[in-house]
């Protein structure tokens, strides 16, 4: 049997077309595969008021359950202790999953016997926003490959996300981190602990699906941020300076992601992680590498006020 577990707050319209995909991925599965079994599990993160009844008016085929605590880390581990299945698939609440997902995803449990299975997650939809799909697309596979080696990766990412059940066995049931009580890195915190207690991480391109684009810099830039906040979980020591142009700024542009994406977001990005270290000294001194790369690329941080302002308020 295999159970999809969907963490979801609010969010019904985008959940709608996810379950959609689901269901479609499903269909397909079952005219292959001889008595295969799904479920589907929306775990429901806290959101407003009459969420499932509006879930079952408009999803066929799932289950929705409410989460005891708080954040998406916290929701999966709860939809991973009632889940009924070995085979354990995780996306996003924003994201559609490829016709062939459950069908690749039970192939490669059933030839290959791993416990993790981390699908293509740089792929994005680009049809709300295709100027930032493109360059989101574009950076995430840039950033993303660095990880793998082979057919293996050292990073995970739950919006294309797949377990064996036996985890449970080695990670206990707090498998995703539920330290912060919203998105921020929750599940490379997850693939930091399957490197540390030997869980290879298998990498494969045929597990798809696609993440909804930004409307507009301003979410994207929140979304960054928000990530950035989570590194304090994964950063053992504070990364070197010319590392963090190098992989942050100079090697995204070099590669063709427009600067006027990059700066507004890595710098999102890595304020999220400074600021959350709550050491002044340390992050007056970010201040002035900003500055630095900003000069390099003939901009300013002014130039992106609206942002800055915005990141001060979080």
């Amino acid at each position: 049997m295999i159970t999809i577990i969907v963490p979801c707050k609010n969010r019904i319209e985008k959940l709608e077309e996810c379950i959609n995909s689901i269901n479609k991925a499903v269909s397909k599965a079952k005219m292959q595969i001889n008595e295969l079994e799904a479920e589907i599990l929306i775990i429901n993160d806290h959101s407003e008021e009459g969420f499932s009844k509006k879930v079952y008016a408009k999803c066929k085929n799932v289950k929705v359950m409410d989460s005891v605590k708080f954040g998406p880390g916290a929701a999966r581990n709860y939809g991973i202790s009632i889940s009924k299945g070995d085979y354990i698939c995780f996306t996003d609440s924003d994201c559609v999953v490829d016709e062939n997902w459950i069908l690749n995803g039970y192939r490669i449990f059933t030839e290959k016997n791993p416990i993790v299975i981390q699908g293509t997650p740089w792929l994005f939809q680009k049809n709300v926003n295709k100027f930032l799909g493109n360059n989101e697309e574009k950076l995430y596979e840039i950033m993303f490959s660095t990880y793998i080696n082979g057919e293996y990766s050292t990073m995970t990412d739950s919006r294309n996300l797949l377990v064996h059940k036996k985890i449970t066995q080695i990670l206990g049931y707090e498998v995703f981190s539920e330290k912060i009580d919203r998105a921020t890195a929750e599940s490379r915190v997850f693939g930091k602990k399957c490197i540390n207690n030997g869980i290879d991480i298998l990498f494969d391109t045929d597990v798809k699906v696609y993440h909804e684009d930004s409307r507009n810099m301003m979410e994207v830039c929140k979304q960054k941020y928000r990530h950035g906040n989570g590194r304090v979980l994964i950063w053992d020591e504070r990364p070197k300076y010319d590392y963090l142009q190098f992989r942050y700024y100079d090697n995204p542009i070099n590669n063709g992601i427009d600067k006027d994406y990059i700066l507004p977001a890595h710098t999102a990005f890595l304020l999220g992680y400074y600021q959350n270290i709550n050491d002044a000294e340390e992050f007056n001194k970010f201040m002035d590498f900003l500055k630095t790369v900003f000069e390099k690329y003939d901009r300013k941080i002014n130039d992106y006020k609206e942002i800055m302002e915005m990141i001060e308020s979080e």
